[in-house]
């Protein structure tokens, strides 16, 4: 891996971490998700239309715009849930951690990927310290309830939920941008959960507290 690579995953997973550090400051994650999407959709529209316009949708990326839409849906809801029942302390690590342990396992039984034993390593890994999120001491006794504590927990529920579902979309779409310029492929997403989400924005917070 390159200097510039490793430096452009940093930069990547930085930003993440940030907005998920917005997402929890909000006070309303649900209104936060929705906000950003629709923001998203307004300001990449010009990028959105073009790309559309000169590689227009085909064939199987209709369905899979579909289909990832609904994922993403899925997505916003249970974060934001997560968000609000639990600290970004819990819910980001086992969200982001489950979603990419999972993801190596969907490669090996659908896609017939394969995974090196360095990686099967850090994927044990990672569940471990999933399960440990919750142990308050290294006494064997909470050791041993830590797996009942993590499913007690409702935020840890939402955040296992989303985790599980950032493993099927990460799937899903990395068959989908074979079909779908990338680019088009995310504005897509934006549009598509903000529309479908709309709604129940409106029914639940008003459009005054969308503004």
């Amino acid at each position: 891996m390159t200097g510039v690579a490793l430096a452009l995953i940093l930069i990547s997973a930085l930003m993440h971490a940030s907005w998920n550090l917005f997402l929890k400051r909000s006070g309303h994650p649900e209104i936060f998700t929705w906000c950003m999407s629709a923001t998203t959709s307004i300001i990449m529209l010009p990028v959105g239309a073009f790309i559309l316009v000169i590689q227009p949708i085909q064939g199987p990326g209709l369905w899979f715009l579909l289909g990832t839409i609904v994922l993403h849906v899925a997505y916003f809801t249970t974060l934001a849930r997560a968000y609000s029942a639990s600290d970004l302390s819990l819910v980001y690590p086992i969200s982001r951690g489950l979603g990419s342990a999972i993801v190596p396992v969907i490669g090996i039984l659908i896609l017939g990927e394969t995974v090196a034993i360095y990686a099967a390593i850090g994927i044990g890994l990672v569940i471990a310290g999933i399960s440990t999120i919750h142990i308050p001491s290294i006494s064997n006794q909470t050791k041993l309830s830590s797996f009942n504590n993590l499913l007690r927990s409702r935020g840890s529920i939402y955040a296992i939920l989303t985790g599980l579902i950032i493993a099927a979309y990460s799937t899903w779409d990395k068959v989908g941008i074979t079909y779908v310029h990338p680019l088009l492929y995310m504005y897509s997403i934006s549009v598509g959960v903000t529309l479908m989400l709309a709604p129940y924005q409106i029914r639940t917070y008003g459009i005054r507290a969308m503004r």
